[in-house]
């Protein structure tokens, strides 16, 4: 029996330890975005700020030949039978804490989640863009969901270290229930000391933030959209949008306002050249635990 309360211990105390983990390195992804130059890059539509097409000004990486997003060009995707991505999102609810940074608001689950590709990612957090910032044959989604997975290399701070992104288009429609609670207390914009951290619970598997059904993707390598722009990020874009009501994309586009125009600004990077990368096109396949 002491075995069994040393083992439980012990299981507990590295679930603490990978949550501090996970949540240390989400904290990073969020406040990153303001150290490459003093809070200063942002979005066409914005004033006093380096806009997308400087963005080389702020990270050199920004005008790499990796560049996300792209437009995703139906006729040009290799068909392939299967991508494969065994899903751990868990069947039950979860809490989590989430923040506007100013540049989106991004949501950091309070429990362990992952996927398999075939390495191991943990979901450290996501996020989302008005409109989408990937295309479709030149076509744009209302908003775009992130939900960023990082390796064991990334989150150990290691050079090598690479993430995994699963793109979610999102077009109005019906209410997204999964995010309710969510949308319906928004955070305002802040800095610093200054950014006001709230809590919730996402009600649902998290499995439901993800298109129902048969479930395509596309996939290729690129970069973070925002500054740094590291290239070092496994994409995979859902071919299938989730809804969201009029009123939760008006919400979300409200945060994000000129002070001086009064108008509301998008916050998606232009798509990049794709440079000859290949972007492949097939069935989602793995488990889902």
């Amino acid at each position: 029996m002491e075995l069994c309360f040393i083992e439980l211990d012990f299981m507990e105390f590295h679930k603490l330890f990978l949550y501090v983990l996970l949540v240390s390195i989400a904290a990073i992804l969020c406040t990153a975005t303001f150290s490459f130059a003093g809070g200063g890059w942002g979005y066409d539509g914005q004033e006093g700020v380096t806009l997308p097409a400087d963005w080389g000004h702020v990270s050199e990486f920004c005008n790499g030949k990796n560049q996300s997003p792209i437009d995703i060009v139906t006729a040009d995707a290799k068909k392939v039978d299967a991508i494969k991505i065994d899903f751990t999102y868990n069947a039950a609810s979860g809490k989590v804490e989430y923040v506007n940074n100013g540049h989106s608001v991004t949501i950091t689950p309070k429990d362990v989640r992952s996927i398999k590709i075939p390495d191991n990612f943990s979901l450290v957090q996501f996020h989302f863009h008005t409109l989408s910032e990937h295309t479709v044959d030149g076509k744009h989604y209302d908003m775009e969901m992130h939900l960023v997975h990082a390796d064991e290399a990334y989150l150990a701070g290691k050079p090598d270290g690479k993430l995994a992104v699963l793109g979610v288009f999102i077009n109005e429609g019906a209410e997204n229930g999964t995010l309710k609670k969510i949308f319906n207390d928004l955070p305002k914009a802040g800095h610093g000391d200054h950014v006001e951290k709230k809590g919730s619970e996402i009600t649902a598997n998290f499995d439901k933030l993800l298109p129902a059904g048969t479930r395509k993707v596309y996939s290729y390598q690129g970069s973070l959209t925002t500054p740094g722009c590291n290239e070092i990020v496994s994409w995979f874009v859902f071919d299938q949008p989730i809804t969201m009501s009029k009123e939760q994309i008006d919400a979300y586009r409200s945060l994000f306002v000129n002070e001086s125009t009064k108008k509301s600004y998008h916050t998606n990077r232009p798509t990049q050249p794709l440079n000859g990368r290949t972007v492949s096109y097939g069935t989602l396949t793995g488990e889902n635990k």
